[in-house]
């Protein structure tokens, strides 16, 4: 049961909530929101919207794997350029408004250019493109295309879901 009240936060506390919601995110149910999400905020635009529906749906799973893995892992959020929880010693209180500030600091990180980039060339090597999967045609240039949009369009999305997130993965609120 979530707690409205402010709970202490240690470093571990903010690694464990960022897995929940790295889980929560890759989760067959989420997922498909995501695409549900995609299709109809990204496809309707797209010079083929048959296409752009049938490939969100078939390849996001994956790219949503390996880009939340980049973005939950190697961005270290609860560090210095995130949150900043571990750099001290001293538990963190945690409120519900803490959480849905974190929640927004995410998805600026998200949506911030120098991120995009970022992810766009960590998608389009090993992690993904380059991971003798199955992806689309021409994936590298699908992916430097299609992924500052897509990232637009989720980090509104995760802003519009702070308080279920904050309830359900985080506990606060």
């Amino acid at each position: 049961v979530a707690s409205a009240s402010a709970r202490q936060v240690t470093c571990d506390d903010c690694k464990t909530a960022i897995a929940g919601l790295e889980a929560h995110l890759t989760g067959e149910e989420i997922l498909a929101e995501q695409i549900a999400i995609l299709i109809a905020a990204g496809c309707p635009t797209a010079a083929d919207p048959a296409m752009c529906e049938m490939a969100v749906a078939k390849y996001w799973p994956g790219i949503a794997k390996a880009l939340y893995g980049f973005f939950f892992s190697q961005k270290e959020p609860c560090g210095e350029m995130g949150m900043n929880v571990c750099k001290s010693t001293t538990p963190k209180e945690w409120t519900c408004q803490e959480c849905a500030d974190a929640i927004t600091l995410l998805s600026g990180i998200m949506t911030q250019q120098s991120y995009v980039d970022e992810a766009i060339v960590y998608l389009q090597g090993p992690a993904y493109c380059g991971d003798g999967g199955e992806h689309m045609e021409n994936c590298e240039e699908a992916i430097g295309a299609n992924i500052g949009n897509a990232l637009a369009i989720l980090g509104q999305a995760i802003i519009a879901q702070t308080e279920s997130l904050c309830q359900d993965v985080i506990g606060v609120c």
